[in-house]
């Protein structure tokens, strides 16, 4: 899986800080007189994709500090496993022949497995320094070798300190059933995932995301109450069983891909629905207008500034 107002903080049940979009007042009349009532404005979580990839290199250390110094609610990242059974931060299972180097600056020019090398010798490799070429306005930054899980978590939350404030970590597992020399086991992967997140207490803020159902039912067997997402970029004609069958609590679809009648049924069930990768205006008010709980972006501080005017 890319500015005024007063923005309201909230704590949820999970400990979210989410974006407070005012609805402003309305007025009624009852009983033949007329009274301003104030309706309780609804709210959306902002999740910055692969960190704020507009700005900085997707799923590199600046691109996760930006979005959680921008306000972000929440922080969208990707994972792979490395030869050596480490969690490294990277969208694709096999390095970006766009946007990937080696040591020495060359481009890649072959497949390469990140499963297929150790960690050591993925910090080699430097995703960070080739033009995006969907983002042309990205800040450059010094050389950076790919992260891994846990070198980002704590990252962020030596950052959160020095704010003053939290995010909560929306972890994707990347995992394609029909290439499983690609990955661990889905087994594997989640007990790999489930040690980071107890290693690093982020457990009661964070959620593991996938399109892979069988590593959503591992994670649901090894850390039932860690919040479960089922990713989906199809036309799905019973999202809600889809839903049930993954034992998910949030619906992330493909931002076109959702109807208001699946995500009123998704409601009903307490599962919340937050689509990706919307990065315009025009998406974000569409987005709104359905009654989406919340928006994956890659521009989040674009996005915050926009809550702010609605």
């Amino acid at each position: 899986m890319v500015e005024s107002g007063t923005r309201t903080e909230v704590s949820s049940l999970l400990g979210r800080r989410i974006v407070n979009v005012r609805i402003g007042l309305f007025s009624i009349l009852f009983m033949g007189a007329c009274a301003h009532t104030s309706v309780a404005a609804p709210t959306i979580e902002v999740q910055g994709h692969r960190g704020a990839r507009t700005t900085y290199a997707e799923n590199s250390i600046p691109s996760f500090l930006f979005a959680v110094e921008s306000g972000a609610d929440v922080i969208e990242l990707d994972m792979a496993v490395s030869k050596d059974d480490v969690l490294v931060v990277i969208h694709d299972l096999e390095l970006s022949q766009t946007l990937c180097q080696d040591s020495t600056g060359n481009a890649v020019d072959s497949v390469i497995k990140v499963r297929d090398l150790t960690m050591q010798e993925l910090k080699k490799y430097d995703c960070t320094q080739r033009p995006d070429p969907g983002f042309p306005k990205q800040r450059s930054i010094p050389a950076t070798p790919l992260p891994t899980l846990l070198e980002v978590i704590e990252a962020v939350q030596k950052k959160e300190k020095e704010l003053g404030r939290t995010v909560r970590f929306n972890l994707e597992v990347k995992s394609v059933p029909g290439r499983p020399t690609h990955t661990p086991s889905p087994r594997k992967y989640a007990e790999l995932l489930t040690a980071v997140v107890k290693k690093t207490n982020i457990a009661d803020r964070s959620n593991v995301q996938s399109f892979d159902q069988r590593i959503l039912h591992e994670m649901a067997n090894l850390m039932p109450n860690l919040t479960r997402a089922i990713l989906v970029h199809a036309n799905l004609l019973d999202v809600v069983a889809v839903a049930k069958g993954a034992k998910a609590h949030i619906v992330s679809p493909h931002k076109y891909w959702i109807l208001p009648e699946q995500i009123k049924a998704l409601h009903k069930l307490g599962i919340r629905v937050i689509p990706w990768t919307a990065n315009t205006t025009e998406d974000w008010a569409y987005l709104l207008s359905l009654g989406v709980d919340g928006i994956i972006t890659d521009d989040p501080h674009q996005l915050i500034e926009w809550l702010k005017t609605q």
